[in-house]
């Protein structure tokens, strides 16, 4: 399918070059414009058949030949398109832009390389119009659904399920629970079950339905399947099938919803409404409010899902998550299935290879159970081998049940989302990658752009990401150091599904290295090598040769089309530079952790370049003053190059460059960036002696880490910065260099002594900081003013939407802001503010405070003695789960009472604190607690269990 899903999104994105401002203004004063319009005409016909030809193609051969051409072409006319881009908007630069494109378009060379070319172009896309015709495509037609499933039905023989005891259990406890466990106390509960296509979610399902304990306690039991389709009317109407065992001929819906509602009322009943892909809220709705009107308190609700956004649409309590069987359960069915009366025979070794075959199950029980019938009638060893060396999307289509069970959920994404899906397969299995990475990569191939001239592209693609995850295609990765999860990989055999639909067309070549293995894949149309298996292993058998830069070399200058390279961590990087140089439709590029000292100057070259990645590149030196060429450069990437200490002077040049992430020397004039939304690093001062002030004409999104504030001279600097303005920033952090304002005499340990005359000036800097009503996370750090200002940090109703808040190295300020009326503040870390001594009233800031808040660190704080607690009859710390307590050990006593807290941890504390806190009920749902720093006495007392002393 690789030809449709690649031709619908490259055909999508050249339709809106062609009909952007600049080539439009091109081609007029070109004189071509009508065969701008012709070719945009011609495209829009072909993509409006483009939804049949993929329900036709793998059918048909010749149909499949006529989508490799149009591939072809379409690939070739965003080429010339990008081409005729990136000179209008070299010269859109420059003064004069109209005179200049005159003289540009009007110089006999240039017009007619330009003529010559959309002729030719033309030329070849009328021919594939032409034969268009022989295939009878229909405009809009209907999509067959390849795989789609049969109707479910709730018998299930149990002796046949392995490995879903505890599932069962959990789910038989929620439904006989007659006590509602919505956290709205509605009447009806409902909980989904989520999980990958054939992981087992209806046989699970089917189970509970069954299950005695089950049938005992509701009066009625309903089964429907809903598959794809939810329609109010046919399901109204198969419930009542289901409840009265009879063909209901009612047609209207007032009739049905008047039948329902004399049968169900009153009466406890369980509904399992089976496969359910429906993700509009409204219609369920509708058929929610039809079942709660008639249903008993204790009435229960089982969806199966493959969508996380179904389940979160449609559930009052947190979805099941269903995993995958252990591979001894998934043997289990294999075996039963393969050697089973009349099927092959039991020997050691089809045993053996058997295993082996299994571990190709990824956890999947239809996969188990489909590839051991496969197996059955294969009695030779060869033939049994053949199985386990292949990948699952290479097994026969007529003997293959596990595609065709995922298909289903690739039919169904919007048509956006499939050649997103498709490209990754060009990750190795059980590869982790970064979102970031993986729109970036996206954004290169040209599936993202829905408006040329958007600024917006980054955010469509991470809500791609986020769609593919809800739909069960992509998993979490593991998470960042920070705790969050930033990468995707994709279960085994979805990533056989990918591979099935994208085939082996897709042009791009990846190079990833991961510690000492290199895996080579190159996956450009005419590869050589036909078994995805046996390229994969040539590649890890001859890494060595694999990455002699000779070898290398030879490759990349075999892909002369490809747009996405990435090479991160490759050690001989030098060696191949020129190289990739001449790659000229390279879109993405990624360089990060090699040895690179100095970007060549041909790097210029590659005038469709969009993304350049080089973090973390600790030996890179200079970037050259050919980069300034780089006109469709969107995303820089020198996060790490500690070696790189200034930028050319042309790289104000890229004015289309959405992100830049620096470390250090934020080059001078970033404010004329009109472009520009992402620079999480802004470092103030340095070589080029940036100012504050640039931020104030960039509209900066996401994150944003302000350094060396100390460097700001004029509070009204800081004033210009518009922090307040920008609606789309949520992270912010100010960061001051403390050290700069101690007098000479005074050490890093002189925490209170008075500072150099320039510390004044902090207070006015950080009041004209103030954040954007919209930042949920904070952090002011080494801020050397005595109190914090009383314009927002004070007034928290300008800080409404913060969760997270984190007040560092504070030294000199001595009372804490009125925080506990931030409703939403979920985590609170004070650290080093030293001179605060005291926690009173005026931290929780009137009543019911800190209602949210789950996590309390308050860190060195040597000065700290006495901490006050809050109104007797009002909740204190409601919601705390964790309190860490490290480097007070003047804190002479605790507030009495800390009702929630469940992890405890305390260093270098005052030993009657802990005796008291331990002795007393101050913690009375405590599960674990961690001492360290403490007398010996401590160990002597009767120690809760999980207690750890140092």
């Amino acid at each position: 399918m690789a030809e449709v899903v690649l031709s619908a999104a490259l055909i999508k994105l050249v339709c809106e070059k062609v009909a952007s401002k600049v080539l439009k203004e091109l081609g007029a004063l070109a004189g071509i414009e009508k065969e701008f319009k012709r070719l945009e005409n011609t495209l829009m016909m072909i993509q409006d058949v483009l939804e049949d030809a993929e329900a036709r193609q793998v059918k048909e051969k010749s149909l499949k030949r006529w989508l490799r051409k149009l591939k072809d072409v379409a690939f070739d006319m965003d080429d010339v398109l990008d081409e005729f881009m990136a000179k209008a908007e070299k010269l859109k630069m420059e003064k004069d832009m109209k005179a200049k494109l005159g003289n540009l378009v009007s110089a006999p060379k240039f017009r007619y390389k330009m003529a010559d070319k959309m002729k030719e172009i033309m030329r070849r896309l009328d021919e594939i119009a032409e034969e268009k015709s022989k295939f009878d495509l229909k405009e809009g037609a209907v999509k067959e659904e390849v795989g789609e499933r049969e109707e479910t039905g709730s018998f299930v023989k149990e002796s046949e399920v392995y490995g879903r005891y505890e599932d069962r259990e959990k789910l038989v406890d929620f439904l006989t629970n007659s006590l509602s466990s919505s956290s709205s106390q509605a009447v009806l509960d409902v909980m989904p079950i989520v999980g990958l296509g054939g992981l087992g979610k209806t046989t699970l399902a089917q189970l509970v339905f069954n299950d005695k304990r089950v049938c005992q306690h509701f009066r009625e039991r309903i089964w429907v399947c809903v598959s794809e389709k939810f329609d109010g009317k046919r399901l109204t109407r198969s419930i009542i099938e289901s409840i009265t065992g009879e063909m209901c001929n009612l047609q209207d819906m007032d009739s049905l919803q008047r039948f329902l509602r004399e049968k169900l009322t009153g009466e406890m009943f369980l509904l399992v409404l089976d496969d359910v892909w429906n993700e509009d809220h409204e219609k369920w709705d509708k058929l929610r409010a039809l079942l709660t009107g008639c249903a008993a308190t204790g009435s229960k609700v089982i969806v199966t899902t493959r969508g996380a956004r179904v389940a979160s649409i449609m559930g009052t309590v947190s979805p099941h998550l269903l995993t995958g069987l252990s591979d001894q359960d998934c043997w289990v069915l294999f075996e039963e299935r393969a050697f089973g009366f009349g099927g092959a025979m039991k020997t050691p070794n089809l045993v053996a290879i058997g295993k082996d075959i299994v571990s190709k199950c990824a956890g999947l029980p239809l996969a188990a159970k489909a590839l051991g019938s496969l197996m059955r009638f294969r009695r030779g060893e060869r033939e049994w081998l053949a199985v386990k060396d292949n990948e699952v999307w290479r097994l026969p289509e007529h003997e293959n049940q596990i595609l065709p069970s995922l298909r289903l959920s690739y039919n169904l994404l919007p048509s956006y989302l499939k050649p997103c899906f498709a490209y990754c397969s060009i990750f190795p299995k059980n590869y982790e990658v970064r979102k970031e990475t993986l729109v970036q990569l996206w954004m290169a191939e040209g599936f993202l752009i829905h408006d040329y001239n958007s600024f917006e592209t980054e955010g469509i693609g991470n809500g791609y990401v986020d769609q593919l995850l809800e739909r069960s295609l992509f998993q979490n990765g593991n998470e960042d150091i920070d705790g969050v999860v930033r990468q995707v990989k994709m279960h085994d055999l979805v990533h056989d599904l990918a591979r099935s639909v994208a085939g082996e067309e897709l042009r791009s070549f990846y190079f990833i290295a991961e510690g000492n293995t290199k895996y080579l894949t190159q996956m450009q149309e005419g590869f050589d090598c036909h078994d995805a298996d046996g390229r994969m292993k040539e590649a890890a058998d001859n890494k060595e040769k694999a990455s002699s830069p000779a070898k290398l070399s030879d490759i990349l200058s075999n892909l002369k089309l490809l747009r996405a390279l990435h090479l991160s961590h490759y050690p001989l990087i030098i060696e191949i530079l020129d190289s990739i140089c001449k790659m000229k439709h390279l879109r993405y590029l990624n360089l990060s952790f090699t040895n690179i000292e100095v970007v060549p100057t041909c790097i210029g070259l590659l005038h469709k370049l969009q993304t350049l990645s080089l973090s973390y590149c600790g030996w890179l030196r200079m970037l050259p003053d050919s980069i300034g060429q780089l006109s469709n450069l969107s995303t820089l990437d020198l996060l790490g190059c500690k070696g790189l200490q200034s930028l050319p002077s042309t790289i104000g040049c890229l004015k289309n460059m959405r992100k830049i992430d620096l470390s250090c020397c934020i080059p001078a004039g970033i404010g004329r960036f009109s472009n520009l939304r992402t620079i999480p690093i802004f470092v103030v001062g340095g070589k080029t002696n940036c100012s504050i002030r640039e931020l104030g004409s960039l509209n900066i999104e996401g994150e944003l880490y302000i350094k060396n504030l100390e460097n700001v001279r004029d509070p009204d600097e800081a004033k210009e910065a518009n922090l307040k303005e920008k609606q789309g920033l949520r992270s912010l952090s100010l960061s001051w260099d403390e050290n700069v304002y101690r007098t000479p005499a005074q050490s890093s340990d002189d925490h209170l002594h008075d500072m150099v005359p320039q510390a004044d000036l902090v207070d006015g800097v950080l009041e004209n900081l103030q954040p954007g009503v919209n930042v949920n996370k904070l952090v002011i750090e080494g801020y050397v003013g005595r109190k914090f200002p009383t314009s927002w940090v004070m007034d928290l109703s300008l800080l409404s939407n913060l969760v997270d808040l984190t007040l560092d190295s504070c030294i000199r300020c001595e009372v804490l802001p009125p925080l506990g009326q931030l409703r939403h503040l979920q985590t609170l870390t004070v650290r080093r503010l030293h001179s605060i001594r005291c926690i009173d009233s005026g931290f929780y800031g009137g009543h019911a405070p800190f209602p949210a808040l789950g996590e309390l660190r308050l860190f060195d704080m040597p000065m700290l003695e006495e901490w006050s607690g809050i109104s007797e009859g009002e909740e204190f710390f409601p919601s705390l789960t964790w309190l860490q307590l490290e480097g007070c050990p003047n804190l002479k006593s605790l507030p009495s009472t800390f009702p929630t807290v469940t992890l405890l941890l305390m260093t270098n504390a005052n030993e009657r604190v802990v005796l008291s806190a331990l002795g007393g009920s101050a913690f009375p749902k405590v599960e674990r607690e961690i001492f360290w720093g403490l007398v010996r006495q401590v160990t002597d007392m009767e120690e809760p269990a999980e207690t750890a002393y140092g």
